[in-house]
């Protein structure tokens, strides 16, 4: 408990530190298999079923969330439509390893990767090597590894009676869809309760497999 709790307090202050404007391009996101750069037409990427990298580039912008799920909720949204449970994003990050160690993404049709970078900190999740270019980050995330949870296991192909799975890429039947948010919270001195005062940017990444 006390580690989620720190969760939620680091979340909100790197927010609230270091955003000060909107910018349509708080972040963007490309894909990498094999040292290549694999195109993404109409918000759809096709790859092997081995290893591949989400990219991240944060623009003056401390992180981005990041939902995987067979389940195309987040996917097929319109951009003019709100997030289910918007104000309660911080609140659905999960608690991860420091560096990507276990190259995976959790799939959840209501839980938030938060992939981050914050100078104060000798740690984060991105991959260990980031690249810094004055208020550009470009940090990654290798994915070895999809873990189904709980309501996960109702999505998509039938996994059998279990609470969770873990599946390598290699072995992937499903498609998998990403939906990436970056927000602007309110300044508020009691960190359980900042507001988010808007969205910055989306975008959102199907995965199909060749």
């Amino acid at each position: 408990m006390l580690k989620f709790h720190l969760l939620i307090i680091l979340i909100s202050s790197l927010l609230l530190g270091n955003c000060n404007k909107k910018t349509e391009e708080a972040f963007t996101v490309e894909i990498y298999q094999d040292n290549k750069l694999i195109p993404i037409q109409d918000h759809i990427v096709e790859l092997d079923r081995s290893s591949f990298t989400i990219e991240v580039q944060l623009n003056n912008h401390p992180g981005v969330y990041i939902n995987g799920s067979t389940n195309d909720e987040y996917y097929n949204l319109k951009e003019d439509q709100e997030i289910r449970d918007y104000q309660y994003l911080p609140y659905k990050a999960f608690a991860e390893l420091q560096f990507n160690e276990d190259q995976q993404i959790i799939l959840d049709p209501d839980g938030f990767h938060f992939l981050f970078y914050d100078p104060k900190l000798d740690w984060h999740r991105f991959d260990a090597d980031i690249i810094m270019e004055g208020n550009k980050i470009i940090g990654t995330k290798t994915v070895n590894t999809f873990w189904y949870k709980d309501d996960e296991m109702n999505s998509g192909l039938n996994h059998g009676d279990k609470d969770d799975l873990k599946i390598n890429v290699n072995e992937m039947e499903d498609d998998i869809y990403l939906f990436f948010i970056a927000t602007l919270e309110e300044d508020n001195d009691d960190n359980y309760s900042n507001k988010i005062l808007e969205e910055l940017k989306r975008d959102k990444i199907k995965i199909e497999w060749q």
